[in-house]
């Protein structure tokens, strides 16, 4: 969606926070764009966001691309946007890229739930055992997609260690198996001709730390950055 430059408009929008833990979304309406900044006025008065804070400005229910832009100033409800990139929209619910992303991971049963619970509370721990394929993938925060051998199938759960590039931290998370499929059926150009393993796998997080989806969302917004 291309506003009007200098004229009032009335266009609803969401402005998400990813220096905040969790993820902060805030629904605001566009009153003014003036070719470099955007004029918005929030529902509440969004006390946590403040002069600075990163934002992500999405218009909701359109095709509109992402806005990047930092908080110039704050009166109230009324805030002041400067733009500082803006992006095509990913038709995922979360943008997917492709980046260094360290995991290791465990392949169990659903029916596991012993095995699955002892993980997510951070009783068991990792084995000497445990899959630790090649860092680069496509990630989100939402899933991700991986080479590997074939180590599990379509509906298989796994317990999962990652190292995001943009957190110090280990994290632990559940995933469940969503595709399986060789090297030669996965038809992404994007990865070259020097993949490792035997086939892809498809997986989307069933349970993942706040400051996980964090670390990831700000590693997406770092490459958005580099590519832009």
């Amino acid at each position: 969606m291309l506003l009007p430059i200098g004229e009032p408009v009335d266009v609803p929008v969401e402005l998400i926070c990813t220096t905040q833990v969790p993820p902060l979304i805030v629904r605001a309406t566009a009153t003014l764009f003036d070719g470099s900044r955007y004029t918005v006025i929030l529902q509440d008065e969004g006390r946590a966001l403040e002069v600075g804070s990163r934002v992500i400005l999405e218009f909701r229910g359109s095709e509109s691309p992402r806005v990047l832009a930092l908080v110039a100033s704050i009166d109230q409800r009324t805030l002041v946007l400067d733009v500082q990139q803006s992006r095509p929209r990913d038709k995922r619910e979360f943008p997917r890229m492709y980046g260094g992303v360290e995991l290791r991971y465990s392949v169990v049963s659903p029916e596991d739930t012993a095995a699955i619970d002892a993980w997510s509370q951070g009783i068991s721990q990792v084995g000497d055992d445990w899959f630790h394929p090649d860092p680069f993938m496509d990630f989100s925060a939402s899933g991700l997609k991986f080479d590997d051998e074939e180590t599990c199938k379509s509906g298989d759960i796994l317990l999962m260690d990652l190292r995001i590039p943009t957190s110090n931290e280990s994290f632990r998370g559940v995933a469940r198996v969503v595709r399986l499929f060789t090297i030669e059926e996965d038809d992404d150009p994007t990865l070259g001709d020097d993949r490792t393993g035997t086939h892809a796998i498809a997986v989307e997080f069933v349970t993942l730390p706040t400051s996980a989806v964090e670390a990831l969302m700000q590693f997406t917004l770092r490459l958005q950055g580099a590519i832009l």
